[in-house]
């Protein structure tokens, strides 16, 4: 991850990329190169807030509301691309698969090994890189940098049962008594 410190009062995101030196834009005049990650997170110095700045949506896509206005002295990080997915949860071996182009959800589990014994498949979901927006598989596109979350099973303790239980059991009294108390008001009001 490089990190560089803005100095000379405001400038835009856009006419920062020359100067911040990890890349030159092609909505700012040029090429990305590879390796260079679509995100930038972006600290100010004076806050701890930190902005996630998407640049496909960006520079790709034209959406200038996706720019900021950097101040003197924010630091700017720039996440390398390592062209990975990171398989995560329960799967056998969890960890950074090599990114292969158009690859499913399901190859990169299978080479984490496949679905653990405790796995939830069909709650599996794809937290993109660029967002952070958890996805179901069906409706993305998988890109190096994503991450695949396999959920777990709760596993259910005798403290949960007997929870469900005494809950019921309490629910059932209370309708007897209730029950109770309208029989005995009709028979004394007769």
């Amino acid at each position: 991850m490089k990190r560089q410190r803005v100095l000379g009062g405001l400038i835009g995101l856009c006419a920062a990329a020359a100067f911040v030196g990890a890349f030159v834009m092609s909505g700012c005049g040029g090429k990305r190169p590879a390796g260079v990650a679509d995100v930038l997170d972006l600290a100010p110095a004076d806050t701890t807030v930190v902005l996630v700045v998407d640049f496909k949506k960006l520079i790709e896509e034209g959406d200038s509301a996706k720019d900021v206005v950097l101040r003197d002295e924010d630091i700017v990080y720039i996440a390398s691309d390592l062209h990975s997915v990171l398989v995560q949860g329960q799967v056998a071996n969890p960890g950074y698969i090599a990114y292969v182009p158009g690859a499913t959800y399901q190859y990169y589990i299978d080479k984490a090994g496949g679905y653990s014994e405790l796995a939830v498949e069909g709650d599996t979901r794809i937290i993109k890189k660029g967002s952070l927006e958890w996805v179901e598989p069906e409706k993305t596109v998988i890109e190096s940098g994503d991450q695949i979350w396999v959920p777990k099973e709760p596993r259910k303790t005798f403290a949960y049962y007997f929870a469900i239980m005494r809950d019921a059991s309490q629910i059932a009294a209370a309708i007897v008594s209730i029950t109770y108390l309208i029989v005995a008001i009709r028979t004394l009001s007769k």
